[in-house]
């Protein structure tokens, strides 16, 4: 007997490496992220990790949440992270640099942010202003900012990083501002 299945239950099917039989969707299947092959439930590929911000952290107005490895197993082994930064109004994201990552792929959703990074064979800082929608790409390992330019209203953008566990480096910060941070992303 053949069974016709929509199409989108085939797709399905083939995305999520599972059989779809006899309509059902199956909650439990066999995962091999991170290089190992473990039973993991629907669950385990969700997190709300980057749902709301927490407040800033310090007097610059900026505040990190990191979706990685550690906060989000799923992700281990599949070699990319993501970021939410809020940033409070005229709130800095100090200069930064993720000597982990090869990229960080930075996403304005609501701001005028202005963010730069310092070109290393020019010795000169390459910046622009970004709206909600701009995208960014910051080089492999080189020193960034970022920056809300409103007075008046919050900034939030998103970054993607080519590492499940991005590492933040606050070296440059420590120097220039005499601070004592330094944190994963």
């Amino acid at each position: 007997m053949i069974m016709i299945v929509p199409i989108w239950w085939w797709w399905l099917s083939m995305v999520a490496g599972m059989v779809v039989a006899s309509g059902k969707v199956v909650e439990r299947v066999e995962w091999n992220g991170g290089g190992g092959s473990t039973p993991a439930h629907s669950r385990y590929f969700k997190s709300d990790i980057l749902m709301s911000g927490q407040g800033f952290r310090d007097q610059l107005g900026a505040s990190t949440r990191v979706a990685d490895a550690r906060s989000f197993p799923a992700l281990e082994g599949e070699g990319l992270a993501m970021a939410r930064i809020d940033l409070a109004p005229r709130g800095l994201n100090p200069p930064h640099a993720h000597p982990s990552c090869s990229s960080e792929l930075f996403y304005v959703l609501r701001g005028s942010i202005l963010v730069g990074f310092v070109h290393p064979s020019f010795s000169i800082i390459v910046q622009q202003t970004l709206q909600p929608g701009d995208l960014f790409l910051f080089p492999p390992g080189l020193v960034h900012f970022q920056l809300n330019q409103l007075d008046d209203a919050p900034a939030l953008a998103l970054s993607i990083f080519d590492s499940s566990l991005p590492v933040v480096s606050h070296h440059v910060a420590q120097q220039l501002f005499a601070t004592n941070e330094s944190s994963t992303c």
